[in-house]
């Protein structure tokens, strides 16, 4: 069978159609100017916790300072160390993504929340480090590689398999890059994600002081011995 061409109209609006069948109505919201706008909540995400797992390497986790008289004085005493040391390389990260000419719509927002991002993160590896010492280093770094593919960075957590999009959820650093996404782009604090940050910060920050008081008791007469001897 011959197809009749001949017959075919030829208006404006015929061609019109054929030659652009789609129109895009949609509306942009947000428009990023820089690929890298992009890249940086993933990037900060991923420096944070690897920066986090390295604190370990600089601090003991577990040998006390001085002399604990209590569990929590042991658990405070080691926490403010390494959160002060997340504080200061969230400061870092921040200033080094600002200097590198990254677009952020507001630099006091990304250092607060590059701040609260980093002491979660370290709350979650001193949680694994003091509780199982060098297998909690590795259990972190581990955690680490997890999170490469199934926190949205990449790829949309929409586009994984669909039998892996419900670890997501489970998994801090899909909610620190939702926030630096929000912070960087729009200037604004995603409250979702500070509160599922919270929730992770809690629960770890809550979960080591018990092991500190159980540790304490169980090594009250060691201390109570050495600080005789000291004495």
């Amino acid at each position: 069978m011959v197809p009749q061409v001949a017959g075919i109209a030829t208006e404006d609006d015929n061609v019109q159609m054929f030659a652009s069948p789609v129109q895009d109505t949609g509306q942009t919201f947000n428009k990023l100017s820089q690929y890298r706008q992009s890249e940086a909540p993933y990037v900060l995400s991923i420096a944070l916790f690897v920066g986090a797992l390295l604190i370990s390497f600089v601090v003991n986790f577990r040998k006390p300072e001085v002399l604990p008289t209590s569990g929590f004085q042991w658990f405070a005493g080691k926490f403010t160390v390494i959160a002060s040391l997340a504080v200061a390389q969230a400061i870092l990260l921040s200033l080094i993504t600002v200097i590198l000419g990254t677009p952020v719509a507001s630099i006091f927002s990304l250092i607060l929340f590059a701040i609260f991002v980093s002491i979660t993160f370290v709350a979650i590896v001193q949680l694994f480090v003091s509780v199982l010492g060098l297998i909690g280093k590795f259990l972190a770094g581990t955690l680490i590689l997890v999170q490469l593919q199934l926190t949205g960075g990449p790829l949309p957590i929409e586009l994984l398999p669909a039998g892996v999009q419900g670890i997501s959820p489970l998994l801090p650093m899909t909610y620190a890059i939702e926030g630096f996404k929000s912070v960087i782009n729009l200037g604004q604090f995603d409250g979702g994600s500070i509160l599922a940050l919270f929730l992770f910060l809690v629960i770890f920050a809550a979960a080591t002081l018990v092991y500190f008081l159980v540790t304490f008791s169980r090594k009250r007469d060691q201390f109570d011995e050495t600080e005789s001897v000291t004495a």
